[in-house]
Order: structure tokens, then sequence, then C-alpha cells
């Protein structure tokens, strides 16, 4: 399996860190969180000897698929890591399907976001596969699972858009509720990666695997049986360099690899 690094637990003074982590991990970084810049220099380091995965998670902090902006200006904005995905051969772009959150919304409205936001994400698909980015979209977090985008909302986004590639975000779908293993035995190959990390079903924490309430061996189980190519995300708040190889090969021995 392939397992990769994301940039959440190495921010600020702790950056430099992502080059020491062994080469068999790819490396995923939030790119709004710091300057293109910085990004360019820090994986020069990062990408010196074999190391070869790399995904970005685009920008979400402003904008998002469900926001009160022209589609040009949103299209704009997503667009911006283009260059720098295929400047380190990029395979995966991360976007989320909307905001997030749980807001108490009239379920009428709730359906008018949703249109939106499934427009906005076929529309900026073909802008994707025009430039030769690899999209995937994630499922955001809604404790108690009333956010836009419920299980059954998330698969059929997929299921009706043969082209599509999807994301599981495990604390998320935590979370919301979701149902893992139904979900990768519907959506399989369209299911191109995982984000990794544990909580206990009421905060988006982001802890190591095995430090919520989450079932990790069935989980990996799924994997295996449904989704093997699947690209391994470990999307830790504070993890250092040795805990997400000790993570990895916990993952691993899940599935007597």
């Amino acid at each position: 399996m392939k397992y990769t690094v994301s940039s959440l637990s190495f921010t600020c003074l702790t950056g430099s860190q992502m080059a020491s982590l062994p080469e068999h991990f790819g490396i995923e970084i939030f790119y709004g969180w710091a300057s293109e810049r910085y990004w360019t220099e820090l994986l020069k380091r990062c990408y010196q000897r074999e190391r070869k995965s790399f995904s970005i998670h685009s920008p979400f902090d402003f904008y998002h698929m469900d926001s009160e902006i022209p589609d040009d200006q949103l299209f704009d904005y997503l667009s911006e890591p283009f260059d720098l995905y295929h400047r380190f051969s990029g395979t995966h772009y991360v976007v989320h399907t909307d905001s997030g959150g749980c807001r108490k919304l009239e379920e009428r409205e709730k359906e008018r976001l949703r249109a939106r936001c499934m427009e906005r994400i076929n529309r900026f698909a073909e802008i994707c596969e025009n430039n030769g980015i690899g999209l995937v979209i994630e499922n955001v977090p809604c404790p108690g699972g009333s956010g836009l985008f419920s299980q059954k909302d998330f698969t059929r986004l997929f299921q009706e858009n043969s082209g599509l590639h999807a994301l599981y975000d495990t604390g998320h779908g935590n979370m919301s509720g979701y149902d893992v293993r139904k979900l990768q035995a519907e959506l399989k190959g369209q299911l191109a990666g995982y984000h990794l990390h544990d909580n206990f079903g009421d905060s988006d924490s982001h802890l190591r695997i095995g430090k919520g309430n989450m079932d990790w061996s069935a989980f990996m189980k799924g994997v295996k049986a449904d989704t093997p190519g699947a690209s391994m995300v470990l999307e830790y708040n504070e993890a250092s360099v040795s805990d997400y190889e000790e993570d990895r090969k916990i993952l691993e021995s899940l599935v007597g690899e």
C-alpha cells in the first residue's frame, strides 16, 4: 500500500522536518497555509532522493463549492496550485465537497446548496482534466450527520458521475456517522484515497490511529478488499517523524503485510 504524510503536523518551525521522513512516504501539503516559494523550497529538500508520491490539499480557508461568489473567482482560487502540482509530479489534488459544519438549514436550502456544489464540482473536474490534474473530492465533517452531504448524497455524487474520484476522510466520516465499510464496497475503484486520523466522533481532532474510537481493523480489511490501490494519507494534528512509521507498521499488520 502507498502511504503519504500530510503537512498538517509540520507547521511553522517544524516544516523542514518533513524532509527527514522515510523515503517510502509521499508528501501531501496544505497549499493555502504557506507561500508557493516556501513549498517549493521545502519540497526540493523532500524530493532529493527516492521519494515519489506527491499530492496537494487545495486552499479552503476562504472559498468553498457552496460559497456565494462568482464561479470564475472560485475556480481561479482553486486552480492556483496547479503549477506546483506539475513541478513535483502530483498524483492527487484534494478538494472539499463544501464548507462543512452543521448549519441549521431548511431542507430546501440544503438541496439548493448541494446542487450548486455538485454542479461546481463537475465543472471544476473538467478544468482539472484539461490541465492534467488528478482531482479527488473529500467528505467534510458534521457531528450528527446533518451536513450538506449525507453518506447517501456523497455516494450518489460519484455514482452519477463515473469520471469523479473520492477521497474518504476517516475522521470526518466518524463525526458524520458514515458507514465506511458500506462506502468502500459501493465506491470501490472510484475511492482513490483516504485521509487517516482518529477521533471520538465529537470533534475534528486529527488524532493518531488508535487514539480515538474507530475500528481500524475493520477499516483496513475494507481497504484490502475494495480499495487496495488507494492512497493512504496520514493526516495528524500532532505527531513526530517516528510516529508515522510506527503507525504505518500498525496499519500494515492489520492486513497481514
